[in-house]
C-alpha cells in the first residue's frame, strides 16, 4: 500500500487486503469496462497494486494495454509477479511513492503514453498528500483524454456513509491520526483546480465509489 505511513502501511495490505481485492475485482472491471474501451493502446499505471489481484483479473481485458503495476517498495514484486505470471501485457512491477513530488515519479512507472491511471483503496489508508499527489500527477502524466480511476469507500457531505463505514473510519483514524475517508466532492473539486474534469461518481457495492476524472483533450 502506497505511502500509508509507518509501521501500519507495511502491515496493512497483507491478507485483509488481498482478501477485498478478490471481492471488488469484478464490479471495478464492469465500471472500468465502461469507462475504458477494450481496444485501448498504451499504458495503464495502477498505484497502490497490492498483491496484483486486479492486474489478473482486468489486464487480459485490455490486449493492447500495458498494464504497469508499482507499489511503494519492493516488497510485494514477488508476489505481483507470481499473480500476474499468466498476463502477457503485464511487465515487472515498478517503485512509486506517491507520497513523494510528482517531479520525483520514476519514468520506469510513469511512461510518456499513459491512457489511464488505477487507484484501490488508497486514499482512506495513506496521508491526504498521497490523493493530492495522485490528482496532480494524473493531470501531469496522463495522455489528453486520459482517464483517472480512483476506488474506495469515501465520505458524502463530510460523513461516511452507513454504521460499518462510520466504524472503520473511526478505527482507521485511531490508528493512524492521517488516514481516513476522504469527501468525495473535496476529491473532485480538487483534481479540478489541477486541471481534471470530472466525468462521473459510480456507486458500488458495500457503500464504495469508483470516481472518474479525465485530463482535457488538447
Amino acid at each position: 500500500m502506497s505511502a500509508a505511513g509507518g509501521e501500519e502501511k507495511e502491515s496493512f495490505n497483507r491478507a485483509p487486503a488481498a482478501t477485498a481485492a478478490e471481492r471488488n475485482r469484478e464490479p471495478i472491471k464492469e465500471v472500468m469496462l465502461r469507462y475504458l474501451d477494450p481496444s485501448t493502446r498504451g499504458v495503464l499505471v495502477e498505484i497502490a497494486a497490492g498483491f496484483g489481484v486486479h492486474a489478473q483479473h482486468i489486464a487480459p481485458s485490455y490486449p493492447d494495454l500495458t498494464w504497469q503495476t508499482t507499489e511503494i517498495n519492493e516488497d510485494s514484486f514477488a508476489q505481483i509477479t507470481q499473480t500476474t505470471a499468466s498476463c502477457t501485457n503485464v511487465p515487472p512491477p515498478q517503485v512509486l511513492d506517491v507520497s513523494t513530488s510528482i517531479e520525483t515519479w520514476p519514468e520506469a512507472a510513469i511512461s510518456s503514453d499513459v491512457a489511464a491511471i488505477l487507484v484501490v483503496n488508497l486514499t482512506h489508508i495513506s496521508p491526504w498528500i498521497c490523493t493530492l499527489n495522485v490528482l496532480q500527477g494524473a493531470a501531469s502524466k496522463l495522455r489528453p483524454s486520459g482517464l483517472l480511476l480512483i476506488y474506495g469507500p469515501f465520505a458524502i457531505d463530510g460523513e461516511p456513509q452507513g454504521e460499518g463505514n462510520i466504524k472503520f473510519d473511526a478505527s482507521l483514524r485511531s490508528k493512524n491520526d492521517e488516514w481516513g475517508y476522504r469527501d468525495r466532492d473535496v476529491v473532485f473539486q480538487e483534481g479540478e483546480r489541477f486541471g481534471l474534469e470530472r466525468v462521473a461518481a459510480e456507486a458500488m457495492p458495500a457503500d464504495n465509489h469508483f470516481l472518474i476524472m479525465r485530463r482535457p483533450s488538447l
